[in-house]
C-alpha cells in the first residue's frame, strides 16, 4: 500500500510539479467539506475519526523511519554545508535523526494549528485538507522513501537531500 502510493505521487509529481499537485489537493478537499454537512454530530465525529487516523498513520510512518534508524546506525560520514556554505562533516545516523525530528516537530505543530483551527476558531472544513495533505507529505518525504518503502529509489536518493 505504501509503496503504491508512493508510486502514484512520484509519478504525478513527473506530470505536475509538487506544489501545483498540492493546491490541486486543497481546492478539491475545499469543494468535498462544502459538499459534507459539518452541522451534523454523527459527520463531524466521523471527520475527526479520519484526522486521527491520518496522524496516527504518519505516526506509524516515524516509528518506523525511527527504528529503522536505530537499527541500521549507519555510522559513514556525510558532507553537509550550514547556511553560510561552511562544510559540516556528519555522520548518516545524526543526519537522519536530525530530519526525522524535525518532521515530528512539523507534524505536532500542524496538530496544534488543527486543534486551534477547529475548536477555537470553529473552521471546521479545513480538517478534511489536514487529514490529507499531512499524508501526502509523510509519504514524500525522503526518509520515508528510503527507510519504509527501500525500493530502487534508495540507489537515487542522496545526501544531502534537495
Amino acid at each position: 500500500m505504501a509503496s503504491f502510493l508512493l508510486f502514484t505521487f512520484t509519478t504525478l509529481k513527473g506530470l505536475v510539479q509538487s506544489y501545483l499537485l498540492n493546491i490541486i489537493i486543497i481546492l478539491c478537499s475545499i469543494q468535498v467539506a462544502k459538499r459534507l454537512n459539518l452541522d451534523d454530530p454523527l459527520v463531524l465525529n466521523i471527520l475527526r475519526s479520519v484526522y486521527v487516523a491520518s496522524n496516527l498513520a504518519i505516526a506509524t510512518l516515524w516509528a518506523m523511519v525511527f527504528a529503522s534508524i536505530e537499527n541500521k546506525n549507519d555510522k559513514s560520514e556525510v558532507q553537509l554545508s550550514d547556511k553560510k556554505g561552511r562544510p559540516i562533516t556528519t555522520t548518516v545516523y545524526k543526519h537522519d535523526r536530525s530530519l526525522l525530528f524535525n518532521a515530528v516537530r512539523k507534524q505536532i505543530f500542524g496538530i496544534l494549528v488543527a486543534v486551534i483551527m477547529h475548536f477555537y476558531l470553529g473552521l471546521r472544513g479545513a480538517m478534511v485538507t489536514q487529514s490529507i495533505l499531512p499524508l501526502k507529505l509523510a509519504f514524500q518525504n525522503n526518509l520515508v522513501r528510503i527507510y519504509v518503502v527501500q525500493g530502487d529509489l534508495k540507489d537515487n536518493i542522496n545526501r544531502p537531500y534537495k
